[in-house]
């Protein structure tokens, strides 16, 4: 077929190369080196919609609703081989229209197709968004005919499916609305009806999906100019809707009528948000006092009775479930707050509601079922106490201890559902308490309007707070065991009215002066920890105490802080989970805390603990039942990760009873992963216990492997794909770890049985598998490159390069494994491969070109050139300047050549040389790609291209611009691809990151790729002989000066004069 790529002629490519006779052909020859195009033939098709028809799967209603059926079965291979159908399924392009028309069918049964809406939205989901990285596989009609009747088809649909249908439109108007889908609120509007309710609620929820994100946007002009779109065609029908559905609830005849009414009032408020919450429409301002009646009128309201006049209501009355009229009461505070906040001057009302409100927080019963407005209330007094306007109002008539007496100690207290919470359910108290004033609760809310007041009136607040923290003291020093709960609320206050700033993975930045925390951590808090068997009828006060360690780390003293470590180390192993696992997270979070830039615990501080955590960390976990709830405490396997890194130095003393420990967990969770981050911890822990200790012990290695390959088998032939990728990962680092060996001769032959079954399509087709296989297929080309290419390994591995080539969210994975295996293959073996390898570039850039894809490709021509550094390094050195040909820039040439004369000279000039200088992330690709087109166009056979002296100077410019450009971003960065203390190239030096410094801010864990920090990148590196970048330029340049290039002088002379002077100071520096 005939292939254009930008340039004034086209080159052809031959379509046989891209099929095989043999789908798994590669499998079943094993050496392909006669047939080099045979690479083109592996894996998958690249361009789906041009497979033979006999490989088009058929996707109908039938064929969906079988595989979803079969993907709720309970046999794992029938669930399995469900979800790849329907993958596969995706991949055609004909999925969307038949997957709704069975979701509209009512002839099938319910609950598939619940579970077809279901599918329908995570089709969505991972589909609809269209951007360079992303395959589109919803055609452009497809699309067109989604938008155009999905919304009818949503209010016809069954609630339990309403919801799954609304969500997947508020991800198409998050890309689309409202450019692409002008027609969507205008198809919302015209189905509100002012008595068709139940349809209102469907077109309600939906239209709150689609405005909510709102609430989170940056304020910008294409937000409100949305916005402004939005209400022209939204606004009169809601305000219609919201009169007429207020005026429909004392006129309801039965329960069921009113519930649903009340229901649509709740998305009425809701969308009242969306639409206020980033400015005060003109629309809404003129209504505000219509609209703000009815609030008020529903605030007044203490049950459902007295708003209607139904003689059979039967509602339950549940102490701990919100009921219709708490939410709607909740969601009227939330926007008399931000009205309070944020239009304060228009809000005429507010006084009224500022009566209301106090009234209902000082009324209102402890019952979990008031949690939600009493929070909303307690936010809104707090905007009110920190409005300066509001200050002499608050100062007068003892407002301030009123305040704290009413408001904040009445609800700051322990509630029935907390300690319920500590005991049924102790991982989720600590991670709520860990959550601070974000979660959601009396106790958070009560202590921000703490912070609020400390604001404004900080003496006279902290004055009220002591007093009270004082009696409630002293109420517990009368009878301890029977007031422990007053204890528990002063320890509360304390770290209430002590904080004033905080940072969740810091901990607290920034105190009350007013407050001694260290007096009160040796007087109120250390008691509770000298001895792990006491407060045995209160643990919450011994949890208290281990989190007020933790909240002021940085403020306690070095001296009370060493000293807490041992009482810590101890209620590891207390019996209450919350306690243990409070003191485990505070000594993890301790071990990295710093003064004056290094840590407070230093190796040698650390060492002694180290067989006690272990001792006690191991304990708690293999006491476990199951394997669901030996992973269920992350916290646990985050301590044993943060113990090998910071005392890697020692820890290979005792990694082998550790390693066996660490093993035996492995084993367990296998059986049924439930929670990824105790897995990512757990794989952390292992590969950085592997690393540290192979380095100092390289013997080690094989007791490693052999307790290790086991597990790793299982998981592997288990398809257990949520620890697959650690496990590659893994194996990869031990793959480096025998290259550097020194009596590595060639590849153990468990590393050689496990190279073919990782060429099996199946395992790349999880997207999770892919970024963690290509660096174990990278590892094993730096670690016996030549001995794959002799022994036929090359081509299916190629096969693998076409088909992450072919997909725009992979190709960067592609030329990761190209690099790879250019750079470790010798030529010799390589150069049948070169021209079919480029015609899949090239065929790329022709038909899905996209500006990611051209800087790919940018930077492997830099990459693949700059392997001719050594030899032109070497030839400078000995002033053989004769010898300077690089036989890579010849051979990528000479290949493009081959494909069309001239090819190179044209991708160069029309695509390549424009996006050298923005190309770049970090020093190792300035560094390569500077380099390799310096190579480039010194290579004597580059002035064989017409107009290479214009191009030459082309390229040489923005070699320069990036080289100096870049200069003041990386300086200062830390390069993880360059070694420990390597110059980066411009004067400065690059350090690896410390192991130990690894937090919470990092993203450890991710849904789909999950890369484990603690292992050490592969470096990749054309140039290793090349430290700085000028003088390499320089040598260059004096080279071609000193055999008296023409070509070169006259190329030079076309620069201008700032570049020019550019190439005398690399001359120079020479």
């Amino acid at each position: 077929m005939s292939i254009s790529i930008g340039l004034n002629d086209e080159f052809t490519c031959k379509e046989d190369y891209y099929w095989c006779r043999n789908y798994y052909a590669s499998f079943t020859y094993p050496n392909h080196s006669s047939d080099p195009y045979r690479l083109l033939s592996f894996f998958y098709f690249t361009n789906l919609d041009s497979r033979p028809a006999s490989f088009i799967m058929s996707v109908t209603q039938d064929s969906i609703a079988q595989c979803l059926f079969n993907s709720l079965s309970p046999d794992s291979a029938t669930r399995k081989n469900a979800e790849k159908t329907l993958t596969s399924m995706e991949d055609t392009r004909q999925m969307a229209i038949p997957l709704l028309q069975l979701i509209n069918n009512s002839q099938v049964d319910e609950n598939i197709r619940i579970s077809a809406s279901l599918y329908f939205k995570n089709y969505i989901k991972r589909s609809w968004e269209q951007t360079d990285n992303t395959e589109d596989i919803i055609s452009p009609e497809d699309r067109a005919a989604i938008k155009q009747d999905i919304i009818t088809l949503m209010i016809s649909q069954p609630k339990s499916m309403q919801l799954q249908i609304g969500e997947a439109v508020s991800i198409i108007a998050d890309n689309d609305f409202p450019s692409m889908w002008p027609n969507l609120i205008k198809d919302l509007v015209s189905h509100l009806s002012p008595t068709d309710i139940s349809t209102n609620n469907g077109i309600l929820q939906t239209a709150h999906m689609v405005f909510n994100r709102y609430r989170s946007e940056f304020r910008s002009d294409m937000l409100f100019t949305e916005i402004k779109y939005v209400l022209g065609g939204f606004a009169e029908a809601y305000y219609q809707v919201f009169i007429a559905t207020t005026l429909l609830v004392p006129k309801a005849s039965d329960q069921k009528s009113l519930l649903e009414l009340l229901d649509s009032v709740k998305y009425l408020l809701i969308i009242f948000y969306d639409l206020n919450c980033q400015d005060l429409p003109e629309f809404f301002e003129d209504r505000m006092e219509e609209f703000m009646k009815i609030m008020h009128s529903f605030l007044l309201y203490n049950n459902l009775n007295q708003i209607s006049n139904i003689q059979s209501l039967s509602l339950p009355d549940d102490e701990d479930t919100a009921g219709i009229l708490e939410e709607i009461k909740a969601e009227i505070l939330r926007i008399v707050h931000l009205y309070t906040s944020r239009y304060e001057e228009e809000f005429k009302q507010l006084p009224i509601f500022l009566e209301t409100i106090w009234n209902m927080l000082t009324a209102l019963g402890m019952e979990s079922k008031y949690d939600g407005v009493v929070i909303q209330g307690i936010r809104f007094l707090t905007t009110m106490v920190k409005n300066p306007r509001f200050k002499q109002t608050f100062l007068s008539n003892g407002m301030i201890e009123i305040i704290c007496q009413k408001i904040i100690l009445r609800n700051i207290e322990l509630s029935v559902s907390d300690e319920e919470l500590f005991e049924d359910d102790p991982i989720m108290y600590v991670k709520r308490e860990l959550e601070g004033y974000e979660a959601d609760s009396r106790r958070n809310a009560s202590s921000e309007l703490v912070r609020g007041m400390l604001e404004q009136f900080g003496a006279e607040t902290t004055q009220a707070m002591l007093q009270f923290i004082m009696a409630k003291l002293d109420e517990y020093s009368k009878n301890p065991i029977l007031n422990w709960k007053s204890k528990d609320t002063a320890q509360f206050m304390v770290s209430s009215i002590s904080t004033m700033a905080s940072v969740k993975s810091l901990g607290v930045t920034q105190t009350n002066n007013l407050v001694d925390l260290n007096d009160f951590f040796q007087s109120q808090i250390l008691t509770h920890l000298t001895n792990i068997n006491s407060d045995s009828d209160s643990p919450i006060l011994k949890s208290n105490s281990i989190k007020y360690i933790y909240i002021f780390r940085n403020q306690l003293s070095d001296s009370n802080i060493e000293s807490s470590i041992p009482l810590l180390v101890e209620h590891i192993s207390h019996n209450s989970p919350a306690v243990s696992t409070f003191a485990t997270l505070t000594i993890e979070r301790i071990f990295v805390l710093k003064r004056n830039n290094s840590l407070l615990f230093n190796e040698a501080k650390v060492i002694p603990f180290v067989q006690p955590i272990f001792d006690k960390v191991f304990s708690q976990l293999i006491s476990k039942p199951t394997p669901e709830k030996l992973a269920e405490n992350d916290f646990y396997a985050k301590l044993i990760m943060r113990i090998i890194v910071c005392t890697k130095s020692k820890i290979p003393e005792i990694a082998q009873p550790i390693f066996t420990q660490l093993c035996a967990i492995l084993e367990t969770v296998c059986k049924n992963p439930s929670n990824p981050v105790f897995n990512h911890y757990l794989f952390e822990s292992i590969g950085s216990l592997s690393k540290f200790t192979c380095s100092s012990n390289p013997s080690a290695l094989q007791l490693i492997e052999s307790k290790l390959f086991p597990i790793f088998q299982l998981i592997l032939e288990s398809e257990i794909s949520d620890f697959m990728p650690y496990v590659f990962q893994i194996l990869s680092q031990l793959l480096l770890i025998h290259k550097n060996d020194s009596n590595f001769k060639k590849l153990a032959p468990a590393y050689v049985a496990l190279l073919q079954p990782l060429l099996q399509p199946n395992l790349w087709d999880y997207q999770g598998n892919i970024p963690a296989l290509v660096k174990l297929l990278s590892s094993y080309f730096s670690t016996s490159g030549v001995e794959l290419a002799e022994n036929g390994q090359l081509s299916p591995i190629l096969g693998i390069f076409q088909k992450l080539n072919g997909y725009k969210s992979n190709d960067h994975y592609a030329f990761e494994l190209l690099d790879s295996i250019v750079l470790h293959v010798p030529l010799s073996l390589l150069k049948q491969y070169l021209k079919p390898i480029f015609m899949l570039i090239l065929n790329r850039l022709q038909s899905k070109k996209t500006p990611k894809y051209v800087k790919l490709v940018t930077k492997f021509v830099g990459f693949f050139s700059a392997i001719d550094s050594t030899a032109i390094s070497t030839a400078i050195s000995s002033n053989n300047y004769s010898s300077m040909n690089g036989e890579y820039v010849t051979t990528l040439i000479s290949t493009l050549n081959e494909i069309q004369p001239q090819l190179l000279a044209g991708l160069l000039s029309g695509i390549l040389v424009s996006s050298i200088d923005n190309t770049i992330r970090n020093f190792a690709e300035i560094k390569y790609v500077t380099v390799g087109y310096m190579c480039l166009i010194n290579n004597p056979t580059f002035f064989e291209f017409s107009d290479s002296k214009v191009l030459f100077s082309s390229i040489l410019a923005n070699i320069i611009k990036l080289v100096e450009d870049s200069t003041s971003k990386v300086s200062k960065q830390t390069d993880e691809s360059i070694n420990n203390n390597v110059s980066d190239g411009f004067g400065s030096q690059n350090l690896m990151p410390n192991a130990s410094s690894l937090d919470d801010e990092q993203d450890l864990y991710q849904s789909s790729f999950s890369k484990l920090s603690t292992l050490d990148g592969l470096i990749i590196d054309p140039c290793p002989l090349i430290k700085d970048l000028r003088v390499f330029m320089g040598s260059v340049i004096k080279a071609q000066v000193s055999t008296g290039n023409s070509n070169f002088t006259e190329s030079v002379s076309l620069l201008q004069p700032t570049e020019k002077s550019f190439v005398d100071l690399y001359f120079r520096s020479a």
